[in-house]
């Protein structure tokens, strides 16, 4: 037996924790965000919001183009069931929530290691509801991620190359007071002087 059908079983016999997991599938993807928002405030933010952020959107492109080529059955419509959300029948695998926060984990882990736990802790919550509310499989959230966490990998590297433009840009916000200035000065990639984004601190 599935972990899906496991799960369908305990459904109506804990009212409460029905409405949880229907919140946690349906909302808690925009407080995984809101978290994620904080690297703003870190000296690495910039680099590691735009490996999340363009990771994020990047992925879900993937999940969709991985979607039009696998219509993988959703478990309600295998199994026969009512979701507990409202959701349509399209491509099961990936996930697009968890492609997007896979990308927030791991842009988060690189620009402030404990800021990305509580991003991770927060995909798994969303994770585990996916699934409990019917519209996943678990290897649907666990690709998912994985699509994420790989996309937010490539561009964190990637945006090294960069380096020059991004200090640039956040040298401006920072002066305009869009960015917060740090401690000693210095911008969010090979920072002189200041600890850089790939010897960071937590």
């Amino acid at each position: 037996m599935n972990a899906n059908v496991d799960l369908h079983q305990l459904w109506g016999r804990w009212p409460l924790l029905d409405r949880a997991m229907e919140f946690s599938a349906s909302y808690v993807i925009v407080l995984g965000a809101a978290v994620f928002m904080l690297l703003w405030f870190r000296r690495d933010g910039l680099r590691a919001g735009l490996a999340g952020g363009i990771g994020g959107l990047v992925a879900v492109g993937i999940a969709f183009e991985i979607g039009a080529v696998w219509d993988r059955t959703r478990p309600f419509v295998a199994e026969h069931w009512v979701p507990l959300i409202s959701h349509g029948r399209d491509a099961s695998f990936p996930s697009d929530h968890l492609a997007a926060l896979g990308a927030l984990t791991v842009g988060a882990w690189m620009g402030w290691r404990a800021l990305g736990g509580v991003v991770g802790l927060i995909a798994l919550v969303v994770a585990v509801a996916r699934v409990y509310v019917g519209v996943h499989w678990p290897s649907d959230v666990i690709g998912g991620f994985v699509i994420g966490g790989l996309a937010a990998l490539v561009l964190w590297y990637a945006l090294a190359a960069a380096a020059r433009p991004i200090n640039r840009i956040d040298e401006l916000l920072q002066r305009h007071r869009l960015r917060p200035r740090f401690d000693g000065g210095g911008s969010a990639i090979g920072a002189p002087g200041a600890r850089t984004a790939l010897s960071r601190e937590d």
